[in-house]
This record gives structure tokens, C-alpha cells and sequence, in this order.
């Protein structure tokens, strides 16, 4: 079972999670060519046991409808209880399918998945995929796990490096199209990198993406920030400065920190 599919843009953003993607999502669904879809991947790959037994029945979408009402995601989580058997790829089709009757051809889908998967080289090799590589500063990441987390900083640290390569090896061996963004740039200077990425993905800049409160996205699977209009006002830094931290132990990953985070500046 196959759904014809369209050459579509599509940006997906990548990284592992706690890097910024629910504000980044947010703040780019702000632009009036882009949509965001928050954690596509979680939402298509719901076990259908917990599909039936009504697992997105109290979940409530950004845009502020619940998530089975949502024109976007409703009509969606109706389809993939009627098709449980079907593959990855014929399910996001189909969203790119409902995606494209809801907001028409020339608006851009936004997947902030995170995760890379087989599912994302499909779409590079049927579509106009674009991969924002999305990472945060290893000081600062490893600072807010810690305080949720019963790990140690270097424990926490390794999983920073090993997400983060895994990632970079993923988006490298299928020579996927990738514009490296790190939170700590983004939120240092906010309009400068959401101009450069605009430039990127070929649409004009919005100061609108200036603030994701105003957002448009539909994210049904992300982090609280999907319903926190006051804190999401305004791009900006959540936890201590990585200045702040101590990262003697962390020298081994500074290198690799300069690469992912601070491209586009000098590195830190």
C-alpha cells in the first residue's frame, strides 16, 4: 500500500533531544511560507494498541485545538487507526497528502523529529529535504539533564558526543542537504541565524519567527513549551551561560562542541 507522492520541500530538523527543537519549530512556523508539525515520527509511529485505546484523546495541539478536532492532526490520527498495518513511508505521505489539501502546495512542512531514521532518506531521495542539524552547547546540555537525571555529567556528556556524531555520520553518508545551527548562536543572535537559514531554505526572512508565541505551528508531540505562550515570547537562553560552567573535565569535547554549536561564529 503506497500514496502517490509529490515532490515536496520539506525541512526536518535533527539533533537528539533537550537541543532547542519545540522553540526553533515554533519560532519558524511564525513564517507564512512554513508550517510545523512538531515530532512527526512519534506521532506516525504510535503503536496502534495505544492509538485504540485513545491515546491522543486528552492531548491538546499548540494551535490550540485538541488533537483530535485539529484541522491538520485529527484528520491524521483518524487515517492511522484505519491503517495500522501500513509502512512509515506510505504513512508520512499521506500526511504530506492532508499537509498539502489543508495549507496548499507552495507552504513548507516542518518535522522536528530529532531522531535521524530510514523513513528521512526516503523523503531525501522523493523530495526536497533540507536537515537543520540542530545542537546545543555540551556545557549548558549536560547542566539540565543532570539536574533531571540520576547520571553523572560524564555519563550525560558521552550521550551529548554520541547522539550528536550519529547524527552528523547519518546526515553525511546519504548526503543529505544540512545547515548547522547551534542553540547557544541562535539565541545569542536570533535574527542574524534565522536570516542566514531563511537564505538557505529560499524563503524570505519574517520578524515575525522573532516571536514563537505567534506561532502556527501544529505540534501534538513535543515538550511544554508547545502551551507556554510566556515563555516562548521571545527566543531565548533557558539554563546558566557555558561560560558559567566549569568544562575542564569536557576539554576532550570541546573540539567537536566548536564544530556542532558555534559554526558560524567564532568558535567557544
Amino acid at each position: 500500500e503506497t500514496l502517490i507522492m509529490t515532490a515536496q520541500k520539506i525541512i526536518l530538523v535533527a539533533g537528539i533531544g533537550h537541543s532547542g527543537s519545540t522553540i526553533l519549530d515554533l519560532s519558524l512556523g511564525c513564517h507564512p511560507d512554513i508550517v510545523g508539525l512538531g515530532e512527526v515520527s512519534k506521532v506516525l509511529r504510535t503503536p496502534a494498541a495505544s492509538l485504540a485505546a485513545g491515546r491522543y484523546d486528552d492531548v491538546t495541539c499548540s494551535c490550540g485545538a485538541a488533537a483530535l478536532e485539529c484541522a491538520m492532526w485529527g484528520p491524521v490520527i483518524e487515517w492511522l487507526g484505519q491503517h495500522p498495518h501500513s509502512s512509515i513511508n506510505t504513512r508520512f505521505a499521506y500526511v504530506l497528502e492532508h499537509f498539502r489539501g489543508l495549507f496548499g502546495p507552495a507552504v513548507i512542512p516542518l518535522d522536528s523529529s530529532k531522531t535521524v531514521r530510514p523513513y528521512q532518506v526516503h523523503l531525501h531521495r522523493h523530495h526536497d529535504l533540507r536537515v537543520i542539524f540542530l545542537a546545543r552547547d555540551v556545557r549548558t546540555w549536560t547542566y539540565t539533564r543532570a539536574r533531571k537525571e540520576s547520571r553523572t555529567r560524564w555519563q550525560l556528556a558521552w550521550r551529548w558526543y554520541r547522539g550528536n556524531r550519529r547524527t552528523e555520520r547519518f546526515l553525511h553518508r546519504h548526503g543529505m542537504a544540512c545547515f548547522a545551527l547551534g542553540y547557544e548562536e541562535l539565541v545569542a543572535q536570533p535574527e542574524r541565524m534565522l536570516a542566514q537559514l531563511c537564505d538557505w531554505l529560499g524563503v524570505d526572512f519574517d520578524r515575525r519567527m522573532l516571536e514563537p508565541a505567534r506561532s502556527n505551528s501544529h505540534i501534538i508531540r513535543g515538550n511544554h513549551l508547545i502551551h507556554d505562550r510566556a515563555g516562548t515570547a521571545h527566543i531565548r537562553r533557558s539554563g546558566p551561560s557555558p561560560e558559567a560552567s566549569d568544562a575542564r573535565w569536557l576539554q576532550p569535547l570541546m573540539r567537536a562542541n566548536r564544530r556542532w554549536v558555534y559554526s558560524r561564529s567564532h568558535g567557544k
